[in-house]
């Protein structure tokens, strides 16, 4: 079993917030608790990553501590999409249909003391995962999750990525970051 992480690909478009902090932290600290009953969809921008790369579509663009995805990501990857979280609609300022997966988060997936982590001052807040280390009966069968200590960071199983890159949809790169075959 594989675990990964993801990042923008140079090129494809990003999704921004328009409407500041508030509408940005609303989307990174969603934790799987239901809310389609009462949502209302956040005003989101698609742009380019800096002003001298293109701005190709993307099937996934990238927006930092959320999954986005356009109708064509959530075609090909709706039973792993539901059986994690639900599909939550955003308002694209161009009118693209886009979506935020309000992602489930897991408790106890993180085997701490061998990762290496960065803590918040003083505090037992997680500031950044340098090093996951998972237990593999926590993550088993997961294909997408957060991390309840770390919301911002969302990973994503072998299994998931092979049908990413078999769909060959555009506008994430992932990086493998853990392996249950890697020594302790």
């Amino acid at each position: 079993m594989e675990i990964y992480d993801s990042i923008g690909v140079r090129g494809y478009e990003i999704v921004q917030c328009p409407g500041g902090y508030d509408d940005w932290q609303l989307l990174g600290n969603l934790d799987g608790t239901p809310r389609l009953a009462t949502w209302k969809p956040v005003v989101v921008k698609r742009v380019r990553g800096s002003k001298r790369e293109a701005f190709r579509p993307a099937d996934l663009p990238y927006e930092g501590g959320s999954l986005i995805l356009r109708r064509s990501a959530v075609d090909v990857l709706r039973d792993m999409l539901e059986a994690h979280g639900e599909l939550l609609p955003l308002q694209d300022e161009g009118g693209v249909e886009l979506y935020v997966l309000n992602l489930r988060a897991v408790d106890d997936a993180l085997d701490e003391p061998r990762s290496s982590v960065n803590y918040v001052g003083g505090t037992d807040r997680i500031s950044r995962i340098k090093k996951p280390v998972f237990i593999p009966s926590a993550v088993e069968g997961v294909d997408i999750f957060k991390l309840r200590r770390k919301l911002s960071q969302i990973y994503f199983s072998d299994r998931f990525v092979a049908r990413v890159k078999a769909a060959k949809l555009k506008g994430l790169n992932f990086t493998k970051v853990w392996s249950s075959d890697e020594p302790l």
